[in-house]
């Protein structure tokens, strides 16, 4: 939300501090379907701050600009999954190569 008002804002539009979120959810407590959905409809405001995107778009243009790779942390979500990831495809060429196959055919 807060990156669209950022960009309508940028683009001269005058923009709202508060924006909506849409949630629909379909209810699963009907007897039958009878080719028909009902949603439960919930609407929520969200009072975006936009002030953190522009130093926050620096920083991401610096770190893709830099030749060196970004250092690993705990607390990062991609870094964890790449780390399981190698893993993974480690034992998993090992069980091939024990086999005698080949990686790539």
């Amino acid at each position: 939300m807060e990156v669209y008002q950022w960009i309508f804002r940028r683009l001269g539009f005058e923009v709202s501090d508060t924006g909506y979120f849409v949630y629909a959810n379909a209810l699963r407590d009907r007897p039958d379907f009878s080719n028909k959905l009902d949603f439960s409809v919930k609407l929520f405001a969200h009072k975006g701050d936009t002030s953190w995107i522009d130093k926050t778009l620096v920083a991401a243009k610096t770190c893709l600009d830099d030749d060196r790779i970004p250092k690993e942390k705990e607390t990062c979500d991609y870094c964890a999954y790449r780390n399981k990831a190698g893993v993974a495809f480690k034992e998993h060429t090992e069980k091939i190569v024990k086999k005698g196959e080949t990686l790539f055919e």
